[in-house]
């Protein structure tokens, strides 16, 4: 038994069985919606988990914990603490005390037709980080590269270019990195093997605000 399904039998008087057909009426939800999860399938939207917390009389970040981390939902076949440190460090990045204070992410390896909106049904996997680490994250991107195939990035949306800043870019029919050299009147661009990158030819998604797996770019 799961922590969701454990708080769902204590909300329902210790009884399990039909808690999450009560959930669902409660949420106006289906059953089958409830039931993946409770599976881990399916993550609940930020609303459904407010309104959880309000119905099992626990605080927002208790409810958020409900999904995260009985199996870890993520894209890439790694254990989850590792996943939540810096590669360039041994030590994890946070303590337990600091999950108190978490935010949910969806984790993407392809841009949602919807950006830079997003919607819970485009991500299948999510991640709670510790808020200092999430900073102005809005998601977490996957991206594939030739030294280390499971890169992993937590990005905020883009604004503008600015000189110093790492952006997730699609360039050439996929995506990539590019170091911003100059953002002035004109904006250079260089890839991670110290490449021009054409700004006129790059699609921004967003600045990448932490790097889970350490990335160097050739000076």
């Amino acid at each position: 038994m799961n922590k969701f399904e454990k708080q769902l039998e204590k909300w329902n008087n210790g009884i399990l069985r039909g808690a999450q057909a009560k959930l669902a009426k409660c949420l106006q939800v289906t059953t089958a919606t409830v039931a993946l999860w409770a599976t881990g399938k399916r993550h609940p939207s930020k609303g459904y988990v407010a309104q959880m917390a309000r119905l099992f009389s626990i605080d927002l970040s208790a409810a958020q914990r409900l999904f995260s981390a009985d199996t870890p939902h993520t894209d890439v076949d790694t254990p989850f603490s590792w996943v939540l440190r810096d590669h360039s460090d041994d030590k994890p990045a946070y303590s337990p005390a600091d999950t108190d204070l978490s935010i949910t992410l969806p984790v993407f390896t392809k841009m949602p037709p919807t950006y830079p909106r997003f919607f819970s049904k485009e991500a299948r996997h999510w991640w709670t980080l510790p808020q200092k680490i999430v900073n102005e994250a809005r998601f977490v991107f996957v991206l594939p590269g030739p030294n280390d195939p499971k890169r992993l990035l937590l990005v905020k949306p883009f604004g503008t270019w600015k000189t110093g800043d790492i952006v997730l870019v699609q360039y050439e029919h996929g995506y990539r990195l590019a170091l911003v050299t100059k953002a002035a009147k004109t904006i250079l661009l260089k890839g991670e093997n110290g490449e021009k990158i054409p700004g006129k030819n790059v699609i921004p998604f967003g600045v990448v605000t932490r790097q889970i797996c350490q990335l160097k770019f050739t000076p």
